[in-house]
């Protein structure tokens, strides 16, 4: 654990870096993908009797996606943390969020349950960037309101 005076040091480094509106923009977009993170799946579970008639499959293939989505979520900050220290994690939160964004209006277009299932993998893909990348961006800062955010994003 790093000492008072170390975490002084990093916090200034930081404010000297970003201005404060940079520091919340930054905090806002990170906020806005983990509230998306939930919300994919919130919004998806009321409509699965919809998709199961819609693509007519079964209740199991239909609940299958969502078991898919929560183990690929929870999966991949393996990869996304070691590519974010790589490549930098602001690039790789956009890329991976455009991704996501991407996937999702496809998945609307999806025409049978192979298609569905693979949408929804790559889907919890490109999401799933925000617990590994999204926490670490912004974790030295240690402002009230980030601690908020923390409390409130999924474990």
């Amino acid at each position: 654990m790093e000492s008072s005076s170390e975490l002084d040091e990093i916090r200034s480094r930081i404010q000297e870096r970003w201005s404060r509106l940079q520091r919340f923009t930054i905090l806002g977009v990170i906020s806005f993908a983990a509230f998306l993170l939930v919300m994919t799946d919130t919004v998806y579970l009321p409509s699965m009797i919809h998709i199961q008639q819609d693509l007519d499959t079964t209740e199991l293939l239909v609940t299958l996606s969502v078991a898919l989505f929560a183990f690929v979520i929870g999966l991949m900050p393996l990869l996304w943390g070691p590519l974010s220290d790589a490549i930098g994690r602001r690039w790789l939160l956009v890329l991976s969020m455009a991704f996501f964004t991407a996937v999702s209006l496809v998945l609307t277009w999806a025409t049978n349950m192979g298609m569905f299932l693979a949408l929804r993998v790559c889907q919890g893909v490109g999401i799933s960037s925000v617990f590994a990348v999204g926490s670490g961006e912004y974790r030295p800062m240690r402002l009230e309101s980030v601690r908020l955010v923390y409390r409130c994003m999924p474990s």
